[in-house]
């Protein structure tokens, strides 16, 4: 049985149903104006996902189907209740065609599963005019009160104006981003961590991909570090201008004291400063007892 409506369809797992699928998502990705090169890999990630499903047990389960459009991106989502879903094949180094079919196109897609249910995402098409249209809009209205404010206010005004009006707005603006960041960052990586866990636990390839992306991730934090002493190499002077040759907030820490605040002495403490280290830690280490828990739960 299946239910439809403009933008999506509920219909259940089966390789009967699958043309049923694959026609609602051809059709609104013609009605979106996708070019026939585009809608044909669009299909292929999902023919050769949906073929993986029912390969890991997934027949007859059902599924919510969404084609959603925001801000010049079109996805499609596909919502599923039960075990965590690996779109990549079981065995080590497996050849399948699906397989092949999702590493080619592995930066279309991504898998989620949050609360028992699997989120899949398909990126159908990616824009980025939206975002540039906002950032001209901004620069041009910038400008526009820019001139006036040049052209007729005097200097002492203009300098009064910007420190009682424009300078707290600054503030304020970039306060609520240091508010907003540390809670985002954290539940973010406490997201990531258990889905890291919960995959790696039911599936072999999930604890491969875990050994790359920690690879990755090394390999991408020691370029960052490297980079950084290039730049304070190039710019040191400048640097030393800047902030008087201190850290910002303070003198410049030693090694040891580096390494000792690394790993907080409170459970809040990493939500007070800009130092990612501890938010990493915390979350790492929330993420592993709330999985430990759960299974001794379950035991």
């Amino acid at each position: 049985m299946s239910m439809k409506s403009s933008n999506f369809i509920e219909v259940t797992a089966s390789v009967e149903n699958f043309e049923k699928m694959r026609s609602f998502t051809e059709e609104k990705l013609k009605k979106n104006n996708i070019n026939r090169e585009i809608s044909d890999e669009t299909l292929l990630v999902f023919e050769a996902l949906f073929h993986n499903m029912l390969n890991r047990g997934f027949e007859d389960t059902p599924l919510t189907i969404r084609v959603r459009k925001s801000f010049g991106e079109i996805n499609i989502n596909i919502e599923f209740k039960g075990e965590p879903f690996v779109a990549f094949g079981s065995e080590p180094g497996s050849s399948a065609p699906e397989d092949s079919i999702l590493t080619a196109f592995e930066d279309k897609f991504d898998c989620n599963y949050w609360n028992g249910c699997n989120h899949i995402r398909i990126v159908v098409k990616r824009s980025f005019k939206s975002s540039l249209f906002l950032g001209f809009i901004a620069v041009f209205s910038a400008i526009l009160v820019y001139i006036p404010i040049n052209a007729f206010v005097s200097l002492n005004a203009q300098l009064t104006l910007a420190d009682k009006i424009v300078f707290p707005l600054v503030k304020m603006f970039s306060n609520a981003m240091l508010m907003v960041g540390a809670p985002v960052t954290f539940f973010s990586l406490l997201k990531n961590f258990t889905d890291i866990y919960i995959i790696s636990e039911s599936n072999r390839v999930g604890r491969r991909l875990q050994v790359k992306t920690l690879i990755t991730s090394v390999i991408a934090v020691i370029l960052a570090i490297g980079s950084s002493f290039i730049i304070a190499f190039v710019m040191s002077d400048q640097l030393s201008e800047l902030s008087d040759g201190t850290w910002i907030g303070g003198k410049t820490p030693s090694f040891s004291e580096m390494i000792e605040s690394s790993v907080p002495s409170g459970i809040f403490a990493p939500f007070e400063t800009i130092m990612p280290v501890p938010l990493i830690i915390v979350a790492l280490i929330v993420a592993y007892a709330f999985c430990t828990s759960a299974n001794t739960s379950i035991n």
